[in-house]
């Protein structure tokens, strides 16, 4: 940590910590903060050059950072734990991130993992602190794997993955579109529970998707856009119920296997069910 421009200070008990930094913080190494009674910075945390990997861990306390660094100056691999975090400014790694507890995003953010292959994973939900901010996730050769984005109740904005392919482990709500793009021609989306994804202005899924284990119930709805899909199961992982609403339409390029019904709502209000169908 570069002490000659950035104060930081320590405050210590006879057996935990409490790291506190009162202004802007740079890294030039790979760096580990972990404080068993939480870490604050006050400013903005920076990677000075070369890359540095970053760990935080603040034990079972929240915490809120705000990430400097763009693009052309990543972080390495970032590794961050605590009770929730509080994610201001955009997250950039080369290399991969693993982001453990709930995320409350305060404006339009943006988590890129870049060319890296060591994959992006979002483990507990994201949510908004307020309002709608967007939510743009890259990790161009690897792995995305996320649980539920906003909820019904606190939409978020524009939600956008992007990976070689994709986990899906809860429900995604925008007020705008949702569209998963693929970077692999082999890539697919699972999903490893009951998910339904729900948009105003349109739902894009550019890849296949499969159920990991036992069939599951999907429901796309786009209550003012198009929803538009690739292969929905298949006939060795079909899925069970499946619900494409889109009132501007739903386009479909591959096929639908359910094990049990399938709904297409488009935008004359028709309906489609077919038991057992393809």
């Amino acid at each position: 940590v570069s002490q000659s421009r950035y104060f930081f200070r320590y405050i210590l008990s006879s057996d935990k910590r409490c790291k506190v930094f009162a202004g802007p913080l740079t890294i030039t190494g790979s760096t580990v903060l972990q404080g068993t009674q939480g870490i604050f910075i006050n400013k903005s945390i920076t990677p000075g050059s070369s890359t540095p990997d970053l760990t935080l861990n603040a034990g079972t306390h929240s915490l809120t950072v705000v990430f400097a660094g763009d693009e052309h100056n990543p972080f390495g691999a970032i590794s961050i734990q605590g009770s929730d975090l509080t994610l201001q400014g955009n997250m950039y790694s080369n290399t991969s991130i693993v982001i453990y507890p709930p995320v409350k995003i305060t404006a339009d953010t943006i988590i890129n993992s870049l060319n890296g292959y060591g994959g992006l994973a979002l483990l507990k939900p994201v949510t908004a602190s307020s309002g709608n901010p967007s939510l743009t996730v890259y990790a161009a050769n690897a792995l995305v794997d996320v649980a539920s984005l906003g909820s019904s109740d606190s939409p978020l904005g524009n939600v956008s993955l992007t990976g070689a392919y994709f986990v899906l482990r809860g429900d995604i709500a925008s007020i705008g579109s949702v569209d998963i793009a693929k970077q692999a021609e082999t890539g697919t989306i699972t999903i490893n529970q009951p998910v339904t994804i729900l948009a105003n202005s349109g739902i894009n899924l550019h890849n296949d998707l499969v159920p990991s284990t036992a069939p599951f119930n999907l429901t796309l709805q786009a209550s003012d856009g198009c929803v538009s899909v690739q292969s929905l199961g298949n006939s060795v992982s079909p899925l069970k119920n499946v619900s494409l609403v889109g009132s501007n339409g739903v386009t479909i390029s591959g096929t639908i296997t359910t094990t049990e019904i399938l709904t297409i709502i488009d935008e004359e209000g028709t309906t489609t069910c077919i038991v057992t169908g393809k």
